[in-house]
């Protein structure tokens, strides 16, 4: 592939769990345009071919979205944070290794614009993240922070007071966010005139309820385009006929919400011309 398309400024490859380090060095030398690189499952690349093509990727490198990878590590970042200033997308998830440190070295990196720290194998911790985010959230435009389930409501403080170009926002499996702290968040949002959310992904929020959605409505419902509230257990019917206000909805999951009725999820399609999926897995309506 690299042979017969050198001039390759993009590549993404799903399942590519056959990948090996031998591939990235062979690319170091080839796709010399490359400018954004993402890879689903490369597990069998080595450190030394990572680093290859972090040295000849250099300053044109804007993306670098790995997911599911072992090896990756603190020198590993380190170098990529020296080589690739000019990044705008990073995503490391479900990188066997990341940790507070390697959220130290990515504070460096001022561009980007998309930054994807899901499920690690170990949650990060709030001081690590809000550290990162106090650094580099400022052009941030999608975060995602899902299945780090020790983050708490600091990180959410933190996000709402450095991230003033947050588009998409995804929490999912944030398990000790509360109620309270969620409500607030969107709150000093409003406060800020934080332009709404397009993308709010808040599953499995347990402790989430009737105040958190009230100040996400308030705050994105003219904007957001898909909406998730999975396992928001104790939302009042009440509370969710407020989704057919959402002029721009068109993808939203209320599976788990047990309040839900047929008569809001009839009123939410009345009221909305928008919507074209919604999931209602685990209701008994």
């Amino acid at each position: 592939m690299a042979n017969l398309c050198p001039n390759l400024e993009r590549l993404h490859l799903q399942l590519c769990g056959q990948l090996m380090a031998a591939t990235l060095k062979h690319w170091s030398t080839t796709l010399k345009k490359l400018r954004r690189l993402e890879l689903y499952a490369p597990f069998l690349v080595r450190k030394d071919g990572w680093e290859s093509f972090i040295d000849a990727a250099g300053e044109r490198l804007e993306g670098f979205l790995i997911t599911q990878q072992p090896r990756i590590d603190l020198d590993t970042i380190t170098k990529l944070v020296e080589s690739c200033p000019n990044l705008t997308e990073l995503r490391l998830a479900e990188i066997g290794l990341l940790d507070g440190a390697c959220l130290a070295a990515l504070s460096k990196l001022k561009k980007l614009k998309l930054l994807d720290l899901s499920a690690p194998p170990h949650s990060l911790k709030d001081e690590d993240v809000v550290s990162l985010i106090e650094a580099v959230g400022h052009d941030l435009e999608s975060l995602n922070l899902s299945s780090n389930p020790e983050l708490t409501d600091a990180t959410l403080d933190a996000i709402a007071q450095h991230c003033p170009k947050l588009r998409e926002l995804h929490l999912r499996h944030l398990v000790e966010l509360t109620n309270e702290g969620v409500a607030k968040f969107f709150k000093t949002l409003q406060e800020k005139n934080h332009p709404g959310l397009h993308v709010i992904d808040l599953e499995k929020g347990h402790d989430l309820g009737d105040d958190a959605l009230g100040a996400l409505l308030s705050q994105s419902g003219k904007t957001v385009e898909q909406l998730s509230i999975l396992g928001w257990r104790e939302t009042t019917a009440d509370a969710l006929e407020g989704l057919g206000h959402c002029a721009n909805l068109r993808e939203l999951d209320l599976g788990w919400c047990r309040k839900l009725t047929d008569f809001v999820l009839k009123d939410i399609l009345d009221r909305s011309d928008s919507v074209k999926l919604i999931r209602v897995w685990g209701e008994s309506l």
